[in-house]
């Protein structure tokens, strides 16, 4: 009989040991998988915020409003926000510039001469003409305003943070995601 009792013992240590040796392991297994699918929610979420902030950037409207749709930098940066849900986005990680769809030879900062215009960094205000604009043949649009065939363009640089602790030790910057999605506006078609 005290034979059986130490091999039980034996059996229930031997067990908990085991799962000690385990857990780590599957508690990473557990959390990547809620974080990978937390990346994946929000890649969702900001894709579609950009489609409804493309959308929206690309026509006159029908508003009514005292500025154009496809230039009110503040509208179109609220759609964005709005629609990208818990991803924490915000109007400073959005960058918003009109080209003619030719390759940009420089950055937006640096005003190449492919860019029709940005909108200023922060969400307020209306479109800002590039005045260094140069068509492709050359010549310069005086003055410098969006017209029929020129694009929006919307870019996003954010990082997104993981949720469970044990994940975000390793990634403490969480994961950058860069995003973005151009379409060509007619601000004519509408205005007529």
């Amino acid at each position: 009989m005290a034979q059986t009792r130490l091999k039980r013992r034996k059996t229930n240590a031997q067990g908990l040991i085991e799962f000690a040796l385990i857990l780590p392991v599957l508690l990473l297994l557990i959390f990547g998988i809620i974080d990978m699918g937390w990346i994946a929610f929000n890649y969702a979420q900001l894709y579609n915020a950009f489609r409804e902030g493309v959308r929206f950037g690309s026509v006159n409207g029908l508003t009514g409003g005292t500025t154009a749709q496809y230039i009110d930098c503040a509208r179109i940066r609220q759609q964005v926000t709005s629609h990208a849900g818990l991803s924490g986005i915000k109007d400073t990680n959005i960058t918003i510039y009109y080209d003619d769809g030719r390759t940009i030879s420089g950055t937006v900062a640096s005003n190449p001469p492919e860019m029709v215009g940005t909108c200023p960094v922060g969400g307020t205000g209306t479109f800002v003409a590039n005045s260094s604009y140069l068509a492709e043949d050359g010549t310069a649009r005086s003055p410098v305003e969006v017209q029929n065939g020129d694009r929006i363009v919307i870019v996003v640089d954010i990082n997104v943070q993981f949720l469970t602790p044990m994940i975000k030790s390793f990634a403490k910057n969480g994961i950058s995601m860069h995003i973005d999605s151009a379409r060509s506006i007619f601000p004519e078609a509408l205005a007529s």
